[in-house]
């Protein structure tokens, strides 16, 4: 009888034993799967927020590009400009002579 109580005492610390390292890995499990949980929320506010920057970046991009459209529109309205105040500048210079010549005839 004594030799089955051991036994039964060593069976017992083994079940207390075996449902402890049970109970860590349940512990263990419910941790991993907070922190999967975690990850995976992470991965799609990550996500929401890397389309955010995407989208952002694109119309950024558009801005740029039609900043480029109207500086180069700005430059040629610029460069007709100058070529009609040239060509202005030639009209006054040959008035200026006209108006010397006449004053000079009058005189």
């Amino acid at each position: 009888i004594n030799e089955q109580d051991r036994r039964i005492r060593e069976l017992e610390s083994q079940v207390k034993e075996r449902n402890m390292l049970l109970s860590t890995a349940n512990q263990d499990k419910s941790r991993a799967d907070r922190k999967a949980e975690d990850a995976a929320r992470d991965v799609k506010s990550l996500r929401t927020q890397l389309e955010a920057l995407t989208n952002a970046n694109r119309d950024f991009e558009a801005k740029i590009k039609l900043s480029e459209h109207e500086h180069t529109k700005s430059k040629d309205s610029l460069e007709a400009l100058k070529s009609t105040l040239s060509s202005e500048r030639g009209r006054v210079v040959k008035l200026v002579e006209e108006v010397k010549k006449q004053r000079s005839l009058i005189e």
